[in-house]
């Protein structure tokens, strides 16, 4: 009879909300911001919730938003965190830190090939999304 492979479940949180406008795409190289109360509040409650789950070990971004999140699910369930640079916010080159308003109307074809197509449209100067199985083969 043929033995099962070990399976490995995997948990993805996003971060509690950030104190950013809502509107304007992340620039983390130049800003890090923190979570709002409400945020915090966000966290813990997802913190909450994975308590009682067999939780193995937390990946996560070293910016402020994600690390506090993160955290709150270390106290939780006691698992070990592990940042790295490659879970960071995807870099949109020439859109770095612009509101969507100002995108759609400087870059309208981009604008329009990016909502139709998140996952493979890349600004000039941005990075294609990475698959997180991929970064992860690093520990």
């Amino acid at each position: 009879m043929r033995e099962k492979e070990k399976s490995t479940r995997v948990i993805y949180v996003r971060h509690g909300q950030a104190d950013f406008p809502h509107d304007r795409l992340y620039c983390d190289d130049r800003e890090d911001p923190g979570l709002t109360a409400e945020g915090l509040q966000q966290a813990q409650r997802a913190a909450h919730l994975l308590q009682a789950e067999p939780v193995d070990v937390i990946y996560a971004s070293p910016m402020q938003r994600t690390l506090c999140t993160a955290g709150e699910i270390e106290k939780a369930t006691g698992a070990p965190l592990h940042t790295h640079d490659k879970l960071k916010e995807r870099p949109f080159g020439i859109w770095d830190g612009l509101y969507f308003d100002a995108i759609a109307q400087d870059y309208p074809e981009g604008f329009k090939a990016w909502k139709q197509d998140p996952v493979n449209f890349v600004p000039e100067g941005g990075r294609p999304l990475v698959i997180i199985c991929r970064v992860l083969k690093m520990q």
